[in-house]
């Protein structure tokens, strides 16, 4: 059967990659959920994983697909390359993992080009093709990574506050697992003081009123296979292609924290440049210590984002940032925002539709560069000032009142 859905139509016909295992996994179908692992030197920890989605899936009668898309490409250094073929050397290409859990296995090994975001979208694309023939009973697709660990809700989302909302299955976007780190082992502390970053980072935001207060974790994400289209998929990026993919599909659907936790372990990695296992590495071979955003700049968005709502009711752009911080409005006005005003006047005729407008143009990578200049009048502080145990509650508190 092969889905109505325009977006999802058009995707696979111009931006999908190509799969000649489809039809063999294809007739084991249909399948209660899909989801897919990215995988890259990581034959060593897969198997706690599989057993995780296993359990999560023992209450199915319908089987749940997992994919498992093991790539490396020319840059691939040989040590990984070497725990992929170990991986394709034990795993068949289709095979159970217990009565109510099939495993895919693709070999996409020596690419021309390779990464997390290339895999991401090959086990992306693939789910949706799935979807698109009928053979997922579910509405989601998932992805998790393979040092991951799954709750046995995983599969569950709870959609209870879309329901609350008023927001229907057409306008799903992506629900976001909560994660948790274990901090044993070698850079556990340095871990720990990452960890305990991105959740200030999340909550600064909340604070703020930022739309992407939610953490951009790649092992943690769901999401609807017409978002997915909509978006046209993961970008093909070494690393952030959860960051970019998630921020693209919040301008066009609802995001959400699903349940199920997923808990992470401590891993300093090379396999991408930037991200936990990269932030792990620099903390720890760092002279001086971590330093995080002083909390002033969460209370400077949160004016800026105030003024947005202001300017969204129609109020003329030198009246809505007259009581704004001097070095907010130099910033908004250096990144292009009183142009904005001019054009959301001219061209939006109510406050929903402006502060829709205003929410895709500041959108997440605005709101970084934003912090990011706020950062020039309050440079970031040693972590101990901001999270440590005694400044914690503290220092946050005085900042974000």
């Amino acid at each position: 059967m092969r889905c109505t859905n325009k977006a999802i139509s058009q995707y696979l016909d111009r931006y999908a990659e190509p799969f000649p295992e489809m039809d063999e996994v294809s007739r084991r179908g249909p399948f209660s959920e899909v989801v897919f692992v990215p995988l890259c030197g990581e034959d060593a920890l897969v198997d706690s994983l599989l057993g995780t989605l296993a359990m999560a899936s023992e209450s199915y009668s319908t089987p749940v697909l997992i994919v498992l898309v093991v790539n490396d490409g020319e840059k691939t250094p040989e040590v990984h390359r070497a725990s992929n073929q170990r991986t394709l050397a034990r795993k068949r290409p289709l095979e159970p993992l217990s009565p109510t859990c099939l495993v895919a296995t693709l070999n996409r090994t020596r690419l021309p080009l390779s990464g997390v975001g290339i895999a991401r979208k090959l086990g992306g694309d693939f789910a949706l093709n799935l979807h698109a023939r009928g053979l997922v009973k579910s509405r989601w697709i998932h992805t998790t990574d393979a040092d991951a660990l799954v709750a046995k809700d995983y599969f569950q989302i709870d959609l209870s506050k879309a329901r609350r909302w008023g927001i229907g299955p057409e306008a799903w976007g992506a629900a976001v697992h909560p994660y948790q780190h274990t901090f044993q082992g070698e850079g556990g502390e340095a871990l720990f003081q990452y960890d305990a970053f991105l959740r200030y980072y999340s909550a600064g935001l909340a604070f703020a009123g930022s739309p992407f207060s939610y953490p951009t974790i790649g092992s943690c994400l769901s999401f609807s296979p017409e978002a997915y289209a909509m978006v046209r998929g993961f970008p093909k990026k070494d690393a952030g292609e959860d960051f970019y993919f998630l921020h693209k599909l919040a301008k066009t659907a609802f995001v959400w924290e699903a349940g199920g936790v997923v808990t992470l372990p401590c891993r300093a990695s090379d396999r991408v440049p930037f991200g936990t296992g990269q932030s792990i590495r620099k903390i720890q071979e760092a002279t001086e210590e971590y330093s995080v955003y002083d909390p002033a700049v969460f209370t400077l968005l949160r004016a800026w984002l105030d003024c947005v709502g202001t300017l969204s009711q129609g109020t003329e752009w030198s009246v809505a940032t007259e009581s704004l911080p001097s070095e907010v409005r130099r910033a908004v006005h250096a990144m292009g925002a009183h142009e904005q005003s001019a054009l959301v006047l001219g061209t939006r005729k109510d406050t929903q539709s402006r502060r829709r407008h205003w929410d895709t143009w500041f959108d997440g990578f605005r709101t970084l560069r934003f912090i990011h200049l706020m950062r020039e009048v309050h440079p970031s502080l040693p972590w101990s000032q901001v999270l440590g145990d005694n400044a914690t509650v503290s220092g946050f508190s005085r900042g974000l009142s």
